[in-house]
């Protein structure tokens, strides 16, 4: 904390300050780095979000970087999308879903009340849509194929979603308005947004598949919201109430299909690990002395398994290339 201190004093009175370089456990920084940090027995320990508390954060500027609880993996955001940075130079991407060749532009203007979106198709062809203003702007999402924008006008009380295919094309769905706001996840082909709102007491989640089409999905309220992880081709929805001491967990499928699974609740809470093509959410529940495991297995079934209560807790790995 006094380091820290000392470092707010330099860059306030002392005009310059960083011009040279700065070190942690060692006099001898690089002079190439900012800050350099320096141990033999500590490592750097970097913010730890899930994938839905990562994605609540508005407009995050290049090279932020993370650990994202939900999978086990550091990520930053290049300026497009959020990227694993074990799966950066072999081409794969983060849970949240990387770009591949398609990508969007878009904005809105305050004054005449309008937005523009162009996509960029994998051929070099730019494809202009116009987009309402909504007072709570736009955000976007991103599989390895497809871009999806959404938004919310908090005035209207409506929403929007547009997704830009792997083929290039432009796929609109007007979205109910949500007070808890929408979250998104993605695989590699696949983009779900999703929401709940408090005034009615529901929610939904809509799946841009692989193959340019909607489908949606009526979510019942919980009180501890939802949270998504991701494998390569399939994306899963979890989450508990405790007002009615239960919780739902819902897969979709690489065909583009919901498969609902009834859970627990867990006074732990749910943990989620994803392997190449499967995932897997598990808890503990103190008052039970018990706990749950689901699989979303790759053939796009559930599968139960029952745990022992563990007082020190679980944790879990899946494997991917």
């Amino acid at each position: 904390m006094r380091f820290f201190t000392l470092l707010l004093f330099c860059a306030a009175f002392i005009p310059g300050a960083f011009s040279q370089s700065v070190g942690i456990g060692t006099n001898t920084p690089s002079a190439g780095a900012i800050l350099e940090l320096n141990s033999t027995k500590k490592g750097f320990l970097p913010p730890r979000l899930s994938t839905v508390q990562r994605d609540s954060i508005q407009s995050p500027a290049a090279g932020l970087t993370l650990y994202n609880t939900t999978t086990s993996s550091l990520q930053y955001f290049n300026g497009l999308r959020w990227v694993a940075v074990d799966s950066a130079g072999s081409g794969g991407g983060s849970s949240a879903g990387s770009l591949n060749s398609n990508a969007v532009v878009y904005g809105q203007d305050y004054s005449s009340s309008t937005g523009h979106a162009y996509g960029l198709s994998n051929t070099g062809t730019w494809v202009p849509l116009a987009i309402p203003y909504v007072s709570e702007g736009y955000r976007d999402t991103a599989s390895k194929t497809q871009v999806v924008l959404y938004g919310q006008d908090y005035a209207s009380a409506t929403g929007h979603a547009y997704g830009f295919s792997a083929s290039g094309s432009w796929v609109s769905l007007a979205i109910p308005y949500m007070s808890e706001q929408y979250f998104a996840a993605a695989c590699s082909n696949q983009v779900v947004i999703y929401g709940l709102d408090y005034a009615s007491s529901s929610g939904k989640a809509y799946a841009f598949t692989q193959s340019g089409t909607w489908v949606s999905l009526t979510l019942p309220y919980m009180s501890e919201g939802y949270r998504a992880v991701a494998c390569n081709n399939q994306i899963v929805l979890y989450g508990m109430n405790y007002d009615t001491n239960s919780g739902m967990a819902y897969g979709l499928t690489q065909n583009g299909t919901w498969v609902s699974q009834a859970i627990p609740y867990m006074s732990e809470g749910y943990k989620a690990l994803s392997s190449n093509n499967q995932i897997a959410i598990f808890g503990l529940n103190y008052d039970s002395s018990n706990g749950k495991a689901f699989a979303f297995t790759q053939n796009g079934t559930w599968v139960t398994q029952s745990l022992p209560y563990l007082s020190e807790g679980l944790n879990g790995r899946g494997v991917t290339d």
